[in-house]
């Protein structure tokens, strides 16, 4: 692929043509016929390289250097099935929910488009089938109609809302849980209508947080109470701000945002404390407790 954008961006010839071409008429090298005949060719170059390098990278190189060009096609092996939950995509956020939800014995089906990670699982003992869950026949197979919910996992953002409008289409019962990949992601699964979205950091970076504080010598109570109130805030104020098109306000409304989002953590944290110097406080409530245990035995 390098040596075909190299080879093609060789053909443009460049600016630098024009003070040669120049310098050479007035040595008498070049006629005044010769001179325009040399500039024309050179502009023509650099009008017409970029719609050669545009034809190379979308058709030329594609058909020429596709590594899998070669490869037999790969058909779907979806079969029916009648679970309560289909899973779309397996890699490491889906393969989570799906090891939760089969720990606790509730049936998935699960599809996924990467052929060698279906064959990974398969050698390790998990039911996936290859295919494209965006693709409606493929779910009325895996049994659409009668599940429950849908677990949208795929990586791709594009056909993440490309699958939420099919399911909508085709199958307007079935609830969506979608997974998105960070805020903007969200935002854009929020315009599509989606209740149900799950940031894939967020519920990570918050326990990073709680453990952070709790190291510093907060209160294991203390930091848990106050890391709901943060992804309850935070989820709350989602819907309002993916309604913003315009930068500026968006940055105003962030702004904003963070301040209210700390005044309430603070006046939290306030009560929290208050209750701690007014007696509350569960270590020594723990300490009671076991000495009373210790007493009655």
């Amino acid at each position: 692929p390098q040596n075909l954008t190299f080879s093609f961006g060789l053909s443009q010839v460049g600016e630098f043509a024009f003070v040669l071409s120049n310098s050479a008429r007035e040595a008498g090298i070049l006629s005044q016929e010769s001179m325009d005949t040399l500039v024309a060719v050179v502009a023509l170059s650099m009008v017409v390289t970029p719609l050669v390098m545009l034809i190379n990278d979308r058709w030329i190189q594609p058909r020429l250097c596709d590594p899998d060009k070669n490869k037999p096609r790969r058909e779907h092996d979806v079969e029916s099935e009648e679970n309560p939950v289909i899973i779309a995509g397996f890699g490491h956020f889906g393969n989570t929910v799906g090891r939760f939800l089969r720990a606790n014995n509730i049936g998935a089906t699960v599809l996924d488009t990467d052929s060698d990670n279906v064959d990974t699982l398969r050698r390790m003992g998990f039911k996936v089938y290859y295919g494209d869950a965006s693709r409606h026949e493929l779910l009325e197979i895996a049994g659409a109609r009668q599940a429950k919910l849908i677990i949208i996992a795929i990586g791709d953002e594009e056909k993440r809302l490309e699958m939420i409008e099919t399911i909508k289409k085709h199958f307007p019962n079935l609830r969506m849980l979608v997974r998105a990949t960070n805020r903007n992601d969200a935002y854009s699964l929020m315009n599509a209508g989606m209740l149900h979205i799950y940031r894939e950091t967020l519920d990570t970076s918050i326990r990073m947080g709680v453990d952070a504080m709790k190291l510093l010598g907060f209160r294991a109570h203390e930091t848990t109470r106050l890391a709901k109130t943060f992804f309850k805030e935070d989820e709350r104020r989602l819907k309002y701000l993916s309604s913003i098109r315009n930068a500026d306000e968006y940055v105003i409304a962030i702004r904003k945002y963070v301040e209210e989002l700390e005044e309430t953590l603070r006046a939290d944290r306030d009560m929290l404390r208050s209750g701690v110097e007014e007696g509350w406080d569960e270590r020594q409530m723990v300490e009671e407790r076991s000495q009373a245990v210790e007493e009655d035995r």
